[in-house]
């Protein structure tokens, strides 16, 4: 079998059909019979009639087939590497471990935990490439803040900024969103030398702002960083042939047992009464259109609108903030934040809410504030549970429930930064009633068992 490469993105096979077993992922749509909808699947390949496919799903096919004819181009490439250095940064073994087999495969994906310095670990392999032209890619402009506030800090040079309002593309790094990068022209953007994709579980398939961007950047150096992979087969195939395989991986706890992370200690409060809880059968109902109702009402009823579990929590963030701990809320309705901010302001002396509509500006001072424990508590949407950098946080209140795993250990990866003086960290957590929230309490609770940490009823 031939395989030969046409650029840093793309490559071609003469037998296709061969390939096209490992490049399979199940695509669903539903379809609708009579007065009901079916769900119905069918298998999808990432990989042309012709024989094109992402380059990144290369070492997968070798691994899979032995007799290849390799036919690779000549790509240019600033070749002047150096060894790893950050001012006054001396990298963790396991840092070092990621950056060396990022240097060694050119391109893949780095796992670690959250609080383990993603940021240390994608500018440690910067500063190994001081003469080449590099781009960092996130999602929010709190992490270009954060990104921009690291360049400095370790005194990196010609740096510049897309994003929130600022569009530089002369720098010889640019730290830019995706949101803004994808609306200029690609070719202003393409010839880059090496692109760092933070948060890469964002990443997704035909037709999404990361595709767009990175089938037109010719960087043969690609790198993702994130905490937690996707679980879709089919946004794992986008991401290793956007990006190249996973190349390493930090685990919780290898992290915790280093001591370079904080160890969580999970509180579980139980939740026995609920203000209208007895209403809550009204939304019962197996019909479908229903169900979802019924899902949304619940949640509404015992989580939102619930005085007496949302007094318990600012009660628990005004014991945090006698005794000098920090507490970040985390809810998933802007109504369950504003209705926490109003119980809160009558006990509290400084409680903030931020939310999609806080401004960058707003945020970095609330952060900054929260930081120096000037503001003791703060409420916050899903908006800030990546790309928060506070190592002195105590506490995080998980207000908003709810059962995703990778949403979870974003949330409890805030609180996980390790300090002098913090080896510990404090996750609250409810044990609510009602259908459905008990059930997603019971999938958080076997994630923190399967962790073994400890857990204070």
């Amino acid at each position: 079998m031939l395989i030969k490469q046409i650029d840093p993105i793309w490559m071609q096979t003469d037998q296709p059909e061969k390939i096209k077993p490992f490049l399979k992922y199940e695509k669903e749509y539903w379809k609708r019979e009579g007065y009901v909808r079916i769900r119905k699947t069918y298998q999808e390949y990432l990989v042309s009639k012709n024989g094109i496919f992402l380059a990144g799903f290369l070492p997968r096919i070798l691994g899979q087939f032995i007799n290849c004819e390799l036919q690779l181009s000549e790509l240019e490439i600033n070749t002047n590497k150096t060894e790893p250095k950050l001012k006054e940064i001396k990298f963790s073994p396991e840092q070092l471990r990621l950056i060396n087999y990022a240097l060694e495969y050119k391109r893949g994906v780095l796992i670690a935990p959250t609080g383990y310095g993603k940021t240390i670990i994608a500018l440690g392999l910067m500063s190994c490439f001081p003469d080449s032209k590099i781009l960092f890619l996130c999602h929010t402009l709190t992490l270009i803040k954060q990104t921009l506030d690291e360049l400095s800090k370790f005194e990196f040079k010609n740096f510049t900024q897309v994003g929130g309002g600022t569009k530089e593309l002369n720098g010889k790094i640019i730290v830019s969103t995706i949101q803004s990068l994808a609306k200029i022209n690609p070719i202003h953007y393409c010839d880059f030398d090496m692109v760092i994709v933070d948060e890469c579980h964002h990443i997704s398939g035909q037709g999404s702002l990361y595709y767009k961007v990175l089938t037109n950047i010719l960087a043969p150096l690609r790198f993702g960083l994130t905490a937690t992979m996707p679980t879709s087969q089919e946004k794992l195939l986008y991401i290793e042939g956007l990006l190249g395989p996973v190349l390493d991986q930090i685990t919780l706890k290898e992290g915790m047992e280093k001591k370079a992370l904080a160890v969580p200690k999970v509180k579980i409060i139980p939740i026995e009464k609920c203000d209208g809880l007895a209403g809550i059968n009204h939304y019962q109902s197996k019909n479908e259109t229903q169900e979802y109702e019924s899902k949304k009402g619940i949640y509404e009823i015992a989580i939102v609108e619930n005085r007496i579990r949302n007094r318990e929590i600012i009660k628990i963030c005004e014991e945090q903030n006698s005794s000098n701990k920090s507490c970040l809320v985390f809810v998933d309705f802007i109504d369950h934040g504003e209705n926490l901010l109003s119980i809160g302001k009558n006990t509290i002396k400084n409680i903030s809410l931020v939310r999609g509509s806080t401004t960058a500006e707003e945020r970095n001072k609330i952060k900054k504030d929260l930081g120096f424990k000037k503001i003791k508590t703060v409420i916050a949407t899903t908006v800030w549970t990546e790309g928060l950098n506070i190592p002195s946080l105590n506490t995080i209140i998980l207000a908003g429930g709810g059962k995703s795993t990778k949403k979870l250990l974003q949330m409890i990866g805030r609180v996980l930064r390790r300090t002098e003086e913090k080896e510990t960290a404090l996750i609250i957590d409810f044990a609510d009633p009602g259908k459905f929230i008990s059930e997603h309490f019971v999938e958080r609770l076997k994630l923190y068992l399967m962790n073994k940490w400890e857990i204070i009823y």
